[in-house]
């Protein structure tokens, strides 16, 4: 009797350390995939923020494009006004 007990409590030793042995290995499994995995975070993240910025700085092209159209209307319309004026004048000039 005594020989099974004690042939047991090894077995149940044996069976813990391997369980212990298990846990540990998945530690570092996981440690492992974190380390591998962060630095593919830290680039995504990275890109992320980049074309945030790039969709920043397509925006403010756009509004100063838009800008620029305005001001060249505004161009124009004053090149119209100028080329009207002397029109008025001549048909002044002729009812005269």
């Amino acid at each position: 009797m005594k020989q099974q007990q004690q042939q047991q409590q090894k077995q149940k030793q044996q069976q813990q350390h391997h369980q212990q042995q298990q846990k540990q290995q998945q530690n570092t499994t996981e440690n492992c995939c974190c380390s591998m995995l962060l630095p593919f975070l830290n680039l995504l993240n990275f890109l992320m923020q980049q074309q945030q910025q790039q969709q920043q700085q397509q925006k403010q092209q756009q509004q100063q494009q838009q800008q620029q159209q305005q001001q060249q209307q505004q161009q124009q319309q004053q090149q119209q006004q100028q080329q009207q004026q002397p029109k008025k004048k001549k048909n002044i000039n002729r009812l005269d």
